[in-house]
């Protein structure tokens, strides 16, 4: 009996241990496996251009994991961090997340970044080169400009969209003393109330934006548009003007559509 009573014993303290030895069950499962865990400071994209290394990481703050990216400048030589930029809340719509180019035609590149893409274009926020504090300034006025294209030939920014059925074109020029970009021209279109013509304005904004407008007349409205045979319509279509509206110049944005992701 008292060989029976032992072995009982013993068994019940094997039990005990092993039970002690396991991680409760609400600890497991609270939480996740590995795999799903964030990945935190992936190098994403890196280039060099000039006397600068550009290097995008991709991370994810641990509270919220919302998706974020950092961008770092460094100067090649001395390994010297120069700026370092974050976004949280822009829209990766291209397959880069940064693109170098001189919007503002002073000789020096600047920075694009994807912004948002709404079904009438895409924006992107621009970082202008700043000589004198040798850093790249936030220009928010940028990433009001949908499908922006550069005329290299006049030192003008291009901007076209059409949305709600208003067709807009217009001209920008950067401003050094405002650090701003400001409309030059701009051209527009929109049904009147009885949708069977169509209401062109075209506007010219002094250095200091002062507005004028130059003309606005009514043309007859097409199922494509604006009706291009109209005598008044006609001029800003043609290869001589300054609009010259049917020119490839529209739309060669400065990124391509071969860069944005369907």
């Amino acid at each position: 009996m008292k060989k029976w009573l032992c072995l009982l014993l013993a068994g019940i303290l094997l039990l005990c241990c092993a039970a002690c030895e396991r991680e409760p069950f609400s600890s497991r499962e609270s939480s996740p496996p590995s795999s799903s865990l964030p990945d935190l400071g992936k190098t994403e994209f890196t280039t060099s251009y000039g006397a600068y290394t550009y290097t995008v990481i991709s991370t994810q703050e641990a509270d919220t994991f919302q998706s974020t990216k950092i961008l770092t400048i460094t100067d090649k030589a001395s390994g010297k961090t120069i700026q370092t930029l974050r976004f949280s809340e822009n829209e990766w719509f291209t397959k880069d997340p940064l693109y170098l180019m001189d919007v503002t035609f002073d000789g020096n590149v600047d920075l694009l970044v994807p912004f948002s893409r709404p079904a009438s274009g895409a924006f992107f926020q621009a970082y202008v080169w700043d000589a004198e504090n040798g850093q790249y300034r936030y220009i928010p006025s940028f990433e009001n400009l949908p499908n922006i294209a550069l005329d290299t030939a006049n030192g003008t920014l291009l901007s076209h969209r059409t949305a709600s059925k208003i067709t807009s074109y217009s001209m920008y020029t950067y401003r050094l003393e405002t650090k701003e970009f400001i409309s030059r021209r701009s051209l527009y279109w929109e049904p009147q109330e009885n949708q069977q013509s169509l209401l062109v304005t075209e506007t010219a904004y002094t250095a200091d934006g002062a507005e004028e407008q130059v003309r606005q007349f009514s043309v007859s409205a097409t199922a494509t548009g604006v009706d291009k045979t109209d005598t008044q319509m006609a001029p800003y279509f043609n290869s001589d003007s300054v609009w010259d509206l049917d020119s490839e110049k529209w739309n060669n944005t400065v990124i391509p559509d071969s860069a944005l992701r369907y």
